[in-house]
């Protein structure tokens, strides 16, 4: 009767889950159609950004509170893994990205924004498939492309006459230009989830992600953003650090 209870409370939060993703995301698509394309790091965010990005961490606070799910199953840990993936990740998105202009506010929102997105996407969502596809073989696998199609379907900016007319050739067609970004999207976001399920951990996805849409400014907004939520997670008692041997325990 207990277990029976316990699979009722788990099946009603991951529905209620389910549906905040649902509703977030196509908050997000249609925003993301509808607002003018600008490429570069925000500089001067409206109040609907925010307002949205914030709505981005909610899961992996409130889900934790209300479910007793784990910080730590949303991407919170730390390891010998997490840290040389870390600095990894750093140097080569250091390296490969263009020196964008940015001043510290923007680097700050960037880090807020794009860490935001791997919490949603690879925190909350691939933790979300991995219990819903969790009597599959190689659940995560199916998490990591479930979640890597959906990252890919929000940038709906990518449907805007704006967004083909800056990125496309004119020599290209429409079709192919938009194809082209989608795929792109998607084998980043497999790329991101990938490294998600490797380390335990999103730090090296919003590193990347944060850096790629802005500069090193962006860096150490991120590290002290996932440090207040691992500083969360150890106050809730939760085991956040993980040694060579328990990667996969």
């Amino acid at each position: 009767m207990e277990e029976k209870l316990k699979q009722a409370n788990e099946g009603k939060w991951l529905f209620w889950g389910g549906l905040y993703g649902i509703l977030l995301l196509a908050i997000g698509s249609t925003l993301n159609y509808t607002e003018p394309y600008t490429p570069g790091p925000a500089t001067n965010p409206v109040l609907w950004q925010l307002l949205f990005w914030a709505a981005l961490y909610l899961p992996v606070i409130g889900l934790p509170l209300a479910a007793h799910w784990k910080v730590t199953d949303f991407g919170f840990s730390l390891s010998p893994y997490l840290a040389l993936a870390a600095l990894i990740v750093t140097l080569l998105c250091a390296a490969l990205t263009n020196a964008k202009a940015g001043t510290w506010g923007s680097g700050a929102l960037e880090a807020f924004a794009r860490t935001g997105e791997e919490v949603f996407f690879r925190g909350f969502l691939i933790t979300f498939f991995m219990q819903l596809f969790g009597k599959k073989r190689r659940a995560w696998l199916w998490a990591v492309i479930a979640s890597s199609l959906l990252f890919a379907l929000a940038h709906t900016q990518t449907f805007q006459p704006s967004f083909s007319s800056q990125n496309g050739s004119p020599q290209a067609p429409v079709l192919y230009t938009i194809v082209e970004r989608l795929l792109n999207v998607f084998g980043t976001g497999l790329v991101l989830a990938l490294l998600r399920v490797g380390t335990r951990s999103i730090l090296p996805g919003a590193i990347a992600h944060s850096i790629i849409n802005s500069n090193l400014l962006a860096l150490p907004f991120v590290l002290v953003i996932y440090g207040l939520i691992i500083f969360w997670a150890t106050r809730r008692g939760e085991q956040v650090s993980f040694g060579f041997g328990t990667q996969d325990g």
